[in-house]
């Protein structure tokens, strides 16, 4: 069944009559009636709609169940990725962190980053890449998403409550101590890596800089693996 996030209330009854979903139904999907799919919204159930009646003006649905909410494994992970110089990088490494369940994902200034400053209807189109991928994954949550202006230098100071992991290639193997910690930071590089100064400031805030392996890696290629490797370790037992 299709599986849809929405922002209305889910009752008994529901009428789709215009927007984004009621196309993608009726036109993506040609949808008819007697169909189901699932709808929810952030944080609740999945509930499961039939296809009342369908015309050109309009859906109707009647709600047939609600399937008992099994919480979704969430990676309490907050990843700082630097602006990489493509969009469509971003959009990738959005689509496959919300579908790991990271909890939180913010892009910031480099020092080698080109990209400063992402234009509205980009970060729109990044919004709607991260709905399908939460829709597509299971997930039932939102993931924020937050594009800052200011660079690691600020941003670490003000959260002193998180322990910070920053990929480098000059970094260790990651202590397993470290990654069974609640609050995690993980920080990607931009194209170019860290700069001299990026990497001497961590170096003095004691932060944690973990290397893979010898091999350099691309940063949406980075970005994935990590987060994937410490979901993986903090779901081990």
């Amino acid at each position: 069944m299709h599986r849809f996030l929405v922002s209305f209330p889910l009752r008994d009854k529901l009428i789709l009559t215009r927007g984004d979903l009621f196309h993608q139904i009726t036109h993506v999907f040609r949808a008819k009636k007697g169909e189901k799919m699932i709808f929810f919204i952030s944080g609740g159930v999945d509930t499961i709609y039939e296809i009342w009646d369908i015309s050109k003006r309009e859906i109707l649905f009647k709600k047939c169940a609600e399937i008992p909410k099994v919480p979704h494994k969430r990676l309490e992970l907050h990843v700082f990725q630097a602006y990489p110089n493509k969009i469509s990088t971003m959009e990738l490494i959005v689509q496959k962190l919300v579908e790991l369940g990271v909890k939180k994902i913010t892009f910031f200034p480099s020092e080698h980053s080109q990209i400063q400053i992402i234009p509205v209807q980009k970060q729109e189109r990044i919004v709607t890449i991260a709905k399908e991928a939460l829709e597509q994954s299971g997930g039932n949550e939102v993931v924020d998403i937050a594009y800052s202006s200011e660079k690691l230098q600020i941003i670490i100071p003000k959260m002193t409550m998180i322990h910070h992991i920053f990929g480098h290639q000059a970094g260790e193997s990651l202590n397993a101590a470290i990654v069974k910690q609640k609050s995690l930071a993980l920080w990607i590089w931009p194209e170019g890596g860290w700069s001299s100064s990026e990497t001497s400031f961590l170096s003095e805030q004691g932060t944690t800089l973990w290397s893979f392996n010898d091999n350099v890696l691309r940063l949406e290629t980075a970005a994935i693996l990590w987060a994937g490797i410490l979901f993986y370790s903090q779901n081990l037992k």
